[in-house]
């Protein structure tokens, strides 16, 4: 026989009350959210119900509770009649119609995916800690969205979460790669969004694919690592550059390889951002992506930078000036002998001989940054700086072997005599 109770699961003044359709002869055992919500002191756990002395302070929800209790034992007999067996699915599609908003067939991968997108990332947290993933994230999300639309029409599929297995998977990752043309790397990426999606439903008692655990996403080896020696920079520093916005484009390049910073922080760093203590300087800021308040000493090559600009950093610029301007400044400074790289041509990242300047864009700085004081700064200093979570993530950044680093410690240890 069929049980319908609600619950709650947590404590506050406006907590969600849940529904749970239990029904042993069926091996079903359903839970989903009413879209009716209390203060938890108001509700009796033991009971299930409004607690007896708030019942007038509640009068309508206990009506709404129970209407839809009512509605929703209706709706099960129906479909147990037929010969049907619940699912958190059906489920949720009951309480949507009591309300009066039916749901989009979340069944449907696409409407799942969508329903993930806005319902589901709001609530999980992000690496600060705190509830709603970054904007980044959300867009990247949306951009798989759109890709994933794009290969139902060119396919003619219109595929239920159940549908996207081990097959669709590898079929959309051909249509990445040879259709849509992108990067080893991006597609891999994009699977992971994928197989990130078809685990959430997995979760929620939906029903997923069988072999879907046999899939894997996976990241592009950075084959082509470029990086400005500190000779390099050290050319870029006196090299003259022919207008003020190049001179502006320069100072930045010179300043990023030398903090180690995303370019989304460092293009918006001030003076207000710089302190001093002892008799040294330090910048401090607190990183967009992770959230992270840091601190770095500056070297000379900035202190250089902004003692010739009155102690200010330069006018601020946009990413995509950026990333333009600095091709342009290693160019007038020389850099462009031939080296083997990855850029994008014809709308696809494609490996060659590339003179220098062509390959630079604003992650070198964060690159150059790490490869070049990697064995002169201990890495755990070095990885708070670059904000790697964990030293292996950023030996795979300056590609380095975890190997590299037991060989830089033993030359530190060289120099221990006692």
């Amino acid at each position: 026989m069929a049980t319908f109770k609600n619950l709650i699961r947590a404590k506050g003044s406006a907590v969600n009350i849940y529904i749970r359709v239990t029904d042993s002869s069926k091996g079903v055992d359903l839970k989903r959210k009413t879209g009716f919500v209390i203060n938890s002191d108001h509700w009796s756990n033991s009971k299930k119900v409004v607690k007896a002395l708030m019942v007038e302070k509640n009068n309508e929800l206990q009506k709404d509770l129970r209407r839809q209790k009512s509605y929703i034992i209706n709706e099960y007999n129906k479909l147990t009649a037929s010969g049907r067996v619940a699912s958190n699915e059906w489920l949720e599609k009951t309480i949507r119609s009591f309300l009066g908003n039916p749901q989009k067939d979340t069944d449907l991968f696409l409407n799942y995916f969508e329903y993930y997108i806005k319902s589901i990332m709001p609530s999980k947290l992000n690496l600060s800690g705190s509830k709603g993933l970054k904007q980044g994230t959300v867009k990247q999300y949306k951009t798989v969205y759109a890709k994933f639309k794009l290969f139902e029409k060119q396919s003619g599929t219109n595929l239920r979460v159940i549908d996207v297995d081990a097959s669709k998977i590898k079929q959309f990752e051909g249509f990445l790669l040879n259709s849509e043309r992108l990067s080893n790397g991006t597609t891999g990426r994009y699977l992971k969004y994928i197989l990130t999606i078809i685990r959430a439903a997995r979760n929620e008692g939906r029903r997923v694919s069988n072999d879907i655990n046999s899939v894997k996403g996976y990241n592009e080896k950075k084959q082509y690592i470029i990086t400005l020696s500190l000779l390099e920079q050290k050319k870029i520093h006196y090299t003259p550059m022919p207008s003020k916005q190049l001179q502006e484009a320069k100072h930045w390049l010179i300043i990023g390889c030398n903090l180690g910073q995303r370019v989304s922080d460092l293009l918006l760093l001030t003076s207000k951002n710089i302190y001093h203590d002892k008799g040294k300087s330090y910048l401090q800021l607190t990183q967009m992506k992770t959230g992270k308040t840091i601190a770095i000493p500056l070297f000379k090559p900035v202190l250089s930078v902004l003692q010739s600009n009155d102690g200010c950093f330069p006018s601020s610029m946009n990413s995509v000036t950026y990333n333009k301007l600095i091709k342009e400044v290693c160019q007038v400074a020389g850099l462009t002998h031939l080296v083997r790289g990855s850029k994008i041509v014809d709308k696809r990242k494609t490996i060659g001989y590339y003179p220098k300047n062509e390959l630079i864009a604003s992650h070198v700085c964060r690159r150059s940054f790490a490869t070049n004081f990697y064995g002169q700064i201990p890495t755990a200093y070095l990885k708070d700086i670059t904000a790697h979570s964990t030293e292996k993530q950023f030996l795979e950044y300056v590609g380095k072997a975890p190997t590299d680093s037991a060989v830089e410690v033993a030359k530190m240890m060289e120099t221990i005599d006692y």
